[in-house]
């Protein structure tokens, strides 16, 4: 196992910043660390780069206890949302400065630069310095110099922040690729879900300093454990039990807190459901066109809001607002959530 976690735990004052939390990454494993700010993330993250020391708990890298052990001795690359390149260096002597600093031979540092360089496919910026460069060349740079050393752990702490929609989606892929041909073992801290379900081997999704669910992303949004997973990955329609009806229209069964949650593109309008499908009634309220789907949304009788996510090659006839509608959806797409992780 490259990285162990057991029951680690940190406070300030008297709030838990992170929980006792246990968490096995194994070698060359994209972990994401997802969550919204306050959840813990990025607690978790700093402890095992060693820049602050848990309350209790363990952590192992490679199988030896390195807790206590300082930043500098544990093996690890860190690559930050800035950036952090040193502005009067040249491209080539920032990514060779933590070779420079482990006193690897000349020779060795050259081709290795040049092989990184080569690899985030800007060879041809080594002569050039920090400030002439865009944002996302700064950023693969700075990945260059976070790997180039091999260390036996990377840590990206939302690296991708502060790039814009496209050049992120852009970045995703740089970053995916070299993690494939690296094989590192990546730990990845994002508030973006949609990044950690493109790039993620597994989501490690965190809420409240502790770990709400841990699964990989088809796993954690087709399964969702809790309301929060099904809230925070993906849009999702949570109900109470009694609103969804059976086959025989008799409320689905569900244990003690527990409620119903489906996806919205799982989601018909109907004017009667199919045999075997789940359904529930409720009351038009509004649509939203986003170019190739249409949101539909409506109120249940209980006062949530619903919605339907249609192509507009199938769009159903015209609502009228106010209007009894009936959604019907397969039943295997009913998801029992719990209120809370227990």
């Amino acid at each position: 196992m490259k990285l162990k976690i057991e029951n680690l735990a940190k406070r300030y004052g008297n709030f838990d910043a992170l929980r006792p939390t246990s968490l096995d990454v194994p070698e060359g494993e994209f972990l994401t660390l997802l969550g919204p700010s306050g959840s813990g993330k990025t607690t978790l993250l700093t402890m095992i780069a060693g820049l602050s020391l848990p309350d209790s708990g363990d952590i192992y890298i490679d199988g030896k206890r390195a807790t206590k052990e300082p930043a500098f001795n544990r093996d690890i690359g860190m690559v930050f949302q800035n950036y952090a390149l040193f502005p009067h260096l040249s491209i080539a002597e920032n990514v060779a400065f933590p070779l420079r600093m482990r006193r690897i031979p000349e020779g060795e540092i050259r081709q290795r630069v040049t092989t990184m360089l080569e690899m985030i496919s800007l060879p041809h910026v080594a002569d050039r310095v920090p400030r002439e460069l865009s944002g996302g060349q700064q950023q693969r740079v700075a990945l260059a110099r976070a790997m180039v050393y091999r260390p036996s752990i990377v840590l990206m702490d939302e690296p991708l922040g502060a790039l814009d929609k496209n050049l992120r989606e852009q970045m995703q892929i740089e970053i995916k690729h070299l993690h494939k041909r690296l094989g590192t073992t990546i730990i990845y801290v994002t508030h973006d879900q949609e990044e950690a379900m493109a790039m993620s081997d597994r989501i490690c999704l965190m809420n409240g300093g502790g770990v709400e669910q841990l699964s990989e992303p088809q796993e954690i949004y087709n399964r969702p454990a809790t309301v929060f997973a099904a809230q925070f990955i993906g849009q999702s329609n949570v109900m109470s039990a009694n609103e969804v009806l059976d086959h025989s229209c008799s409320p689905v069964t569900v244990g003690h807190g527990t409620r119903i949650m489906v996806r919205p593109e799982h989601v018909r309008i109907v004017s009667e459901p199919r045999a075997l499908d789940h359904h529930s009634t409720v009351t038009f309220i509004e649509r939203i066109n986003t170019g190739p789907t249409t949101r539909y949304f409506f109120r249940s009788n209980s006062n949530q809001i619903v919605s339907a996510l249609v192509l507009n090659s199938d769009l159903p006839h015209e609502l009228v607002d106010g209007q009894t509608c009936t959604l019907s959806w397969p039943s295997d797409r009913s998801v029992e959530v719990r209120e809370i992780n227990p």
